[in-house]
């Protein structure tokens, strides 16, 4: 789905940072698709131009 293996360390990175991110906001959804969307923008960057 990504087109890359991601490296064990960035994976823990976006992690966090997306932890970080996501927990002291209100954000309105579940945080399952919330991180699978962004990682998959990281990974895959045409996919945040809003390319579902």
């Amino acid at each position: 789905m990504l087109g890359v293996k991601p490296v064990r360390s960035e994976l823990v990175y976006l992690l966090v940072m997306l932890d970080k991110e996501y927990t002291p906001r209100d954000v309105g959804e579940p945080w399952e698709p919330y991180y699978a969307e962004r990682i998959i923008a990281h990974f895959v960057p045409q996919h945040a131009h809003g390319t579902r």
